[in-house]
C-alpha cells in the first residue's frame, strides 16, 4: 500500500484519537511472552493509516522520517538496552518505499515545538530533546 504524503500539512488529528489507535495495536502485543520478542503488527486499517499519515506530517522531522515515501506503518514491541537496563518498548514505525524502517514518536507533534527554532532535535533513542 503506497501512501502519498507529499509533505502536505493536513490537520493534526485530536491526540486522543491517535492514542486510541496506538493502543489498538500495542495492547495485544503487550500480552506476548517477552521470550518471543521482537514482535510486530502491520497497521492496515485505512482510517488508522490516514490518521498516522497526518500525524507524521506534523512531526518536527517529517522529511527525515518519511524519506523516500511511506509504504506503510506498523507497531513493534522489542527489548532494548537503555542506561544499561533492559527495557520493554512498543513503538510506531514507518516502512518506507525502499523497505527501510524508521520509528517515530506519535506524541511529539502534540508537544510544544518552540525548541525547534533553537536548533534542538528530538533523539528517539533517548526519548529526549538534545
Amino acid at each position: 500500500m503506497e501512501i502519498n504524503s507529499q509533505f502536505v500539512k493536513m490537520s493534526l488529528p485530536p491526540q486522543h484519537i491517535t492514542k486510541n489507535i496506538f493502543h489498538i495495536y500495542k495492547d495485544p502485543l503487550m500480552t506476548v511472552d517477552k521470550n518471543t520478542l521482537p514482535v510486530q503488527v502491520n497497521i492496515v486499517d485505512r482510517y488508522h493509516v490516514d490518521i498516522l499519515t497526518r500525524v507524521v506530517n506534523h512531526h518536527q522531522q517529517a522529511k527525515e522520517k518519511i524519506g523516500c515515501g511511506i509504504s506503510g506503518f506498523f507497531v513493534r514491541r522489542s527489548l532494548v538496552i537503555f542506561n544499561e537496563k533492559e527495557e520493554d518498548v512498543c513503538c510506531v514505525y514507518i516502512r518506507r518505499m525502499d523497505d527501510s524502517e524508521e520509528d517515530f514518536s506519535i506524541f511529539r507533534p502534540y508537544k510544544n515545538i518552540s525548541w525547534k527554532n533553537k536548533g534542538g532535535r528530538f533523539d528517539s533513542n533517548s526519548n529526549r530533546l538534545i
